[in-house]
């Protein structure tokens, strides 16, 4: 919390007196002895991520909107000039920031059980936004900072090898960017592919390097009660990308190779076979040709003949 307040006051694009008014907001809070999220008596309540697209709600209902306020665009003024922002990018934008943070997964089967639920609920919140103009912008900035994120981002380059899979949260941000930015929408869903967890062997390249040394010692496989359910959430991301990238050889091979390294259940290799087939010989039209191939290799993967990077789709 301490680290986001910093970045929140250094902000260079903040200006004096904004930074004034949070220096005097921050030795208020500190000069408390609760929390002010612990008791709304102070009136300094702020939005947490779960219910923060309510609250965007809320503010356009003061503002005297008549309307339905979702999807309504209410602007935020800082003092007497408009900021360019409204209540529902801004609680778009700490959904998302919220969402993304790297965090490793709690002990005990309740607290797994109720990451997996939270996520779900806001994921739930977030489809029901319709995303005009505005709201693709902010979801493509954010998605942007997830991927440069570095350690506090749970989509960086380098995450914990506990750190709580991304997989649900990728999938509906692919689906949302798809339309609008396809090449940052495979780029974001295939560094979400990972399940670190699993990982038994070291990685390849320089494993002398610090970022690697969580990989290199396997050590045991930590209590994860929800890994079945994780594992799922993985397939149907992978299973999505699939879907998408229909027709398009480049796109097919870099998800095909995305599943090989990160899926470890051959149950489930062998579900994204039946998927890729299934989607390749639609009734109503011709096969696929390049989705078949991906079926046939995932099939071979499975029966043990099959080699990562060869067989019927290195053969094209």
């Amino acid at each position: 919390l301490g680290a986001l307040w910093v970045c929140v006051v250094l902000n260079p694009h903040c200006k004096l007196e904004e930074k004034s008014c949070w220096l005097r907001q921050l030795r208020k809070w500190g000069e408390m002895d609760v929390c002010p999220l612990e008791d709304g008596n102070y009136g300094n309540e702020l939005p947490n991520i779960t219910n923060a697209l309510t609250q965007s709600s809320s503010h356009s209902q003061d503002a005297g909107d008549s309307k339905p306020p979702v999807y309504q665009h209410v602007p935020v003024a800082t003092g007497s000039q408009d900021s360019g922002e409204s209540y529902l990018s801004l609680a778009l934008e700490v959904a998302l920031m919220g969402m993304g943070q790297q965090r490793v997964m709690p002990e005990g089967l309740y607290a797994q059980d109720k990451v997996c639920r939270n996520e779900e609920q806001i994921i739930a919140r977030l489809q029901d936004l319709e995303l005009d103009p505005v709201l693709v912008q902010t979801l493509r900035k954010q998605c942007i900072l997830l991927l440069e994120g570095g350690p506090f981002s749970g989509l960086g380059e380098v995450i914990h090898r506990e750190s709580v899979p991304m997989h649900t949260f990728a999938k509906y941000l692919f689906s949302a960017l798809l339309p609008h930015d396809a090449d940052l929408a495979y780029k974001l869903a295939l560094r979400a592919m990972r399940l670190p967890v699993l990982e038994t062997t070291a990685p390849s390249g320089d494993v002398t390097h610090p970022h690697h040394l969580v990989s290199v010692v396997p050590s045991r496989y930590p209590r994860w009660f929800t890994l079945g359910h994780l594992e799922s959430q993985q397939c149907e991301l992978a299973s999505t990308m699939l879907t998408a990238a229909k027709g398009d050889m480049l796109r097919l091979r870099t998800v095909l190779e995305a599943i090989q390294k990160n899926i470890h259940s051959s149950s489930l290799i062998f579900k994204l076979a039946q998927d890729a087939f299934k989607i390749a010989t639609p009734a109503d039209s011709n096969s696929d040709t390049t989705l078949l191939n991906v079926a046939l290799e995932l099939g071979l993967q499975v029966g043990g003949t099959g080699a990562p990077g060869m067989g019927a789709l290195g053969l094209l």
